[in-house]
């Protein structure tokens, strides 16, 4: 038996469901998950759900993150880079917390859900524990990962900070929308979403609303302008904020997963910001997605085209939701191919850990 440990970005759900899923995969196979740091900020809170379903209540550490702007929407690049070199001195602590539950409870492993924070403990701490990273990011630094040919600047940067961020990683494990090669004299290992088990036994519907969820609240009032001139579509919108009725066809959901699991189960189609787990959740069902990158986040940028190429969705850089109307005539995503390669993953990512 492994007892391991777990650090867990907060941004956005993704992280949180993946460290779930692997926690129950891990202890269905007789290790343990002594603890859960998750590295946050004064923008988000841990979701509640997180806490319920992990058992542990988790340790919070101040964790580099965006700049957004005033309408909190878009990513302020600049702002982000020198905000956080401001802050150094509080990620210094961070970086001493971490060090302190590590010589507390001696784990086998450390798993690293993509907090960068991560890089800076392991270079002022040199641990001798194994650390493992986990995220679709680590993708972009697989030599035989096609980027899109627009944004060379975002190219440039993503792959540089992916690059530092999992500098001296044991193990990198990408998860990826599909099947790719291993570069094991590099450490990366390629595996498939971790999705949430009970999504296997979810039965799927299609019930005439639209399911959305945005990472950042500002986009909340883009969600209206469309909606205004659209009365006569139910909509559902997931959010980093507190529940809220707009009018009888458009209802505003405070981040719940078994809510947001039922709504996604039964939408016509969703709508999100990009972010990778929300997507897969979504082709796994077999729902037709229309991904909307924030603006000045290069990942979500680069999962929207990446995505794109399994024919399951479309991308946009506005909430123009007409456009995922129009694509609904033209849908024709078998995913098959998609289930089979998600269902693998409990066996993939277990051999990959543990071996």
């Amino acid at each position: 038996m492994s007892e391991i440990l777990f650090i867990v970005k907060n941004e956005g759900r993704g992280h949180f469901t993946q460290a779930l899923s692997l926690k129950s995969i891990l202890e269905s196979n007789g290790h343990k998950v002594l603890n859960i740091l998750v590295g946050s900020s004064k923008l988000r809170c841990i979701p509640d759900y997180f806490i319920e379903k992990a058992e542990i209540f988790p340790i919070e550490f101040q964790s580099p993150n965006f700049v957004v702007d005033k309408k909190n929407k878009s990513i302020k690049i600049i702002y982000s880079i020198l905000k956080n070199i401001l802050l150094f001195p509080v990620f210094l602590k961070s970086a001493s917390i971490i060090n302190k539950e590590v010589q507390k409870h001696n784990p086998d492993m450390i798993i690293n859900f993509n907090d960068p924070l991560v890089f800076l403990y392991k270079l002022i701490y040199s641990p001798r524990i194994p650390v493992c990273m986990i995220t679709h990011s680590l993708m972009y630094i697989h030599p035989k990962y096609i980027f899109p040919p627009q944004k060379k600047f975002y190219r440039f940067l993503m792959k540089k900070f992916t690059q530092i961020t999992a500098f001296g990683i044991d193990k990198k494990i990408a998860l990826s929308f599909y099947t790719f090669p291993d570069i094991k004299d590099k450490n990366i290992y390629i595996c498939p979403p971790l999705l949430r088990s009970k999504l296997f036994q979810t039965g799927t519907y299609e019930e005439e609303f639209l399911l959305a969820y945005i990472l950042n609240k500002g986009y909340k009032d883009e969600i209206i302008k469309w909606h205004k001139k659209n009365t006569n579509i139910i909509i559902h919108c997931f959010y980093d904020g507190n529940d809220d009725s707009y009018d009888s066809t458009l209802t505003f959901h405070k981040l719940n997963d078994k809510l947001f699991e039922y709504y996604m189960s039964r939408c016509k189609a969703l709508i999100t910001t990009a972010g990778f787990e929300s997507v897969c959740e979504a082709f796994y069902l077999g729902k037709p997605v229309m991904m909307v990158p924030v603006a000045g986040q290069f990942e979500q940028y680069f999962n929207s085209r990446d995505a794109a190429k399994l024919n399951a969705g479309i991308y946009s850089d506005d909430f123009n939701i007409n456009l995922l109307i129009e694509y609904l005539d033209n849908y024709k995503f078998d995913n098959q191919k998609f289930r089979r390669w998600v269902l693998s993953s409990e066996k993939r990512i277990s051999d990959i850990i543990m071996n």
